[in-house]
């Protein structure tokens, strides 16, 4: 299972996005205080307006990839390789993209919103590629995914931390955000090459 290109897509796009992920959440809260004035707990609608686009992002880009498929509009690799691609490279052009707002704090805000947005085609992109490539070993392959994506909540925290504990001016954050852009945009380029949408040859073997 570990030798198939389709397989290491997924674990890529996992780790690159959940890199944005732990950046944006271990972030936001402090970019909006530290560089906007900006108290995000005072404001709870207003902070929480990112996630609720996402939710909206999510359920309607899942309905709409199923439609696509079953309507073989277009194939199940491409709907997964262009969901991947918005998700990511959403992830790395709007996170880098804050910084040159300066101090507004709706358009930071309107800005973060749309980079989570994006962040929610995904759930047509890679959350459902692992039941594409074999049914039977799905929880496997998403375990596997999820395990080594986890580790960017230790490594994407830890750079925000390094790079903002005694200075906190829109340098040091165009360096934090750059690093999480780049990330992802490698995770985006990845998953054109690698993602496919097809069963795997191995999908029905009783041995891995």
């Amino acid at each position: 299972m570990l030798k198939s290109k389709a397989v290491w897509s997924i674990i890529i796009s996992h780790f690159t996005y959940d890199w944005g992920w732990y950046t944006l959440i271990t972030c936001m809260p402090t970019y909006m205080r530290r560089i906007l004035g900006f108290d995000m707990m005072s404001n709870g609608l207003l902070s929480s307006v990112p996630y609720i686009v996402q939710i909206i992002v999510s359920l309607t880009i899942a309905y709409v990839s199923d439609i696509l498929i079953s309507g073989n509009l277009l194939s199940t690799t491409w709907i997964r390789r262009i969901n991947n691609f918005i998700a990511l490279g959403g992830l790395g052009t709007g996170i880098i993209s804050v910084i040159f707002v300066g101090c507004n704090a709706y358009a930071a805000v309107a800005l973060f919103s749309a980079t989570i947005g994006f962040m929610g085609f995904s759930a047509g992109g890679f959350f459902s590629n692992n039941l594409d490539l074999s049914a039977q070993y799905a929880g496997n392959i998403i375990s596997i995914s999820s395990t080594i994506a986890s580790t960017s909540g230790i490594f994407a925290p830890l750079v925000v931390g390094f790079v903002t504990k005694y200075s906190s001016d829109l340098t040091d954050w165009f360096i934090v955000f750059g690093v999480s852009s780049s990330v992802a945009w490698f995770g985006s380029i990845i998953n054109l090459y690698l993602t496919s949408g097809e069963e795997q040859p191995w999908s029905r073997s009783s041995t891995l």
